[in-house]
């Protein structure tokens, strides 16, 4: 005792939040696991923090292994005290056979394969009986593996996963056969029903037959078409009755035109289903994922905006932007294709912080010459945060409408923040407007409105009005230096005596301070 160190003699809460502030590299992380192995006192207080948080590594596919959730079931039926402590798991799992993969691996699977019948057996699921899920074990599939795995969680509040067909293929539509051998919700999983609070799932068919009582947040990673054509009609999804936060990735292909009018189909077939009036944050994330019903050129984004006004009421934060990490998809041709922009948002009423690409806003007309969509000082009344991704030059003019309209800029106090992201491979880059701000960055502080500007690659956000004013000083400060010179240009002339009156006008005029853009006079003008 005498030779332990003082710091061990800490509580193990302390110790725990002292190994947090530990240093970390790039090529040395800092890893619970590495914790682990430092000394006996840290383990069991690392072991804890560890399981509490099972956020399992998803494979890639091109190298197969052994599954790190069929790892940490073998790891609980071992030692059933740390299934209690899991709070949060995210897995991935294929349905399929894995006995040649495990035998590989040098995995040994029957030894797990028989505590999980035995399981079954505590379940009342015999051998006599031919269940499906017995099957499922008997014939080594990994998802009914981990099907046994979320038997063993009674205080789980965090449930994300993925199910697979193949390693390399797409989300299954329906997990519970997967993990159970049939689209039953095993009387075991009740308590899981009662605990959990927020799911991701990457496709709906989970929520369909299972009844979550406390869930409040939903998070869906894969919506396309397919997911749509699948629903049946308002209020048939009862577990999201309750969530308070939305988020959806979505295909764009849904936007279509051609699906929209030609089906009937949209978000709004999906937010009716999931019942879901009381969600406070919605998320939407536009990838290119899934197949085109249509030409796959024309996106409808009146549409998107309507459907999400059947969630509205009580709505206070809505993100909407494109997976840009999707490289190999022209998102500005994409943009570019969206057609008519938000009329209104009289059904956003407590809309408080907006984040939303321009042109799902406004839109400029070509044939008509002018913006089409909603103005500034159209925005809810609420709104305190507006963020406009991938903006153009117009955008200037839709600021300057608002500072010219007085009915507008006296509602809009509550404004308090505008941010523009720029991304350099889409639309225009932040330099558009930095390398010569606008005086409307000057005008819209005096109704409250800081504006911010960031390109998406540093995210480092610059304040606008400082940069206008930094701009002026540094191009006053040369109109000085202009004058001064054309005056000793001036005085040489005088002194040789070579130059007529008519020559000296000439060279006056010529010489001519000329009107700097953004003078004030100019601007008052403008």
């Amino acid at each position: 005792m005498a030779d332990e160190p003082y710091i061990y003699r800490l509580p193990t809460e302390i110790l725990l939040q002292i190994a947090g502030y530990l240093g970390a590299t790039k090529d040395q992380p800092l890893r619970l696991q590495d914790l682990c192995r430092v000394s006996k006192k840290l383990l069991p207080i690392a072991q804890s923090e560890l399981y509490a948080n099972a956020y399992l590594p998803f494979t890639c596919g091109c190298h197969p292994c052994v599954n790190p959730a069929v790892q940490l079931l073998r790891t609980l039926l071992q030692r059933p005290d740390l299934a209690a402590k899991v709070k949060a798991l995210r897995f991935f799992a294929t349905n399929q056979t894995i006995t040649k993969l495990y035998k590989q691996k040098n995995f040994r699977l029957k030894s797990l394969r028989d505590e999980c019948l035995w399981r079954l057996t505590e379940y009342g699921y015999t051998s006599k009986l031919d269940n499906p899920w017995r099957r499922c074990l008997l014939n080594d599939v990994e998802s009914a593996y981990v099907g046994v795995l979320l038997t063993l969680l009674p205080n789980l509040e965090t449930l994300r996963f993925q199910v697979r067909e193949t390693i390399q293929g797409y989300p299954s539509i329906e997990p519970l056969p997967a993990f159970f051998g049939s689209p039953v919700s095993y009387p075991m999983l009740a308590n899981l029903q009662k605990t959990v609070k927020h799911v991701g799932i990457s496709d709906i068919g989970f929520l369909r037959d299972t009844r979550f009582k406390t869930l409040k947040s939903l998070d869906l990673s894969y919506v396309d078409w397919q997911t749509l054509v699948r629903m049946q009609g308002p209020h048939t999804i009862k577990s999201a009755k309750s969530i308070e936060s939305l988020c959806i990735s979505m295909s764009i292909y849904v936007m279509e035109d051609y699906t929209n009018h030609g089906t009937g189909l949209s978000l709004r077939s999906l937010l009716e289903a999931l019942d879901c009036y009381n969600v406070k944050s919605l998320s939407i994330k536009l990838r290119d994922q899934g197949e085109p019903q249509g030409s796959g050129e024309i996106f409808d984004s009146g549409e998107l905006m309507r459907s999400i006004g059947v969630v509205a009421a009580r709505l206070e934060k809505l993100d909407i932007d494109c997976d840009t990490n999707q490289d190999d998809h022209d998102w500005e041709m994409f943009l570019l294709n969206c057609q008519d922009p938000i009329l209104s948002f009289d059904k956003f009423p407590s809309l408080k912080q907006l984040r939303i690409p321009q042109q799902l806003l406004f839109t400029h007309d070509h044939e008509f010459g002018e913006e089409v969509g909603v103005q500034l000082g159209e925005l809810p009344e609420k709104l305190e945060h507006l963020e406009i991704l991938y903006p153009d030059i117009s955008i200037l003019e839709w600021l300057e409408d608002f500072t010219r309209l007085e009915q507008y800029s006296r509602q809009r106090r509550s404004l308090k923040v505008l941010y523009l992201q720029c991304r350099e491979d889409v639309m225009i880059e932040s330099s558009a407007f930095t390398a010569s701000p606008h005086p409307v960055w000057s005008k819209l502080p005096d109704y409250g409105v800081k504006c911010f500007i960031s390109e998406d690659i540093d995210k480092q956000a610059r304040d606008l009005e400082i940069m206008f004013s930094d701009h002026q000083k540094g191009g006053g400060d040369q109109d000085e230096d202009e004058d001064e010179h054309d005056e000793d240009e001036d005085d040489e002339e005088k002194s040789d005596g070579s130059n007529s009156d008519m020559g000296m006008e000439q060279g006056d005029e010529s010489k001519a301070k000329t009107p700097s853009l953004y003078d004030p006079k100019v601007a008052d003008m403008d």
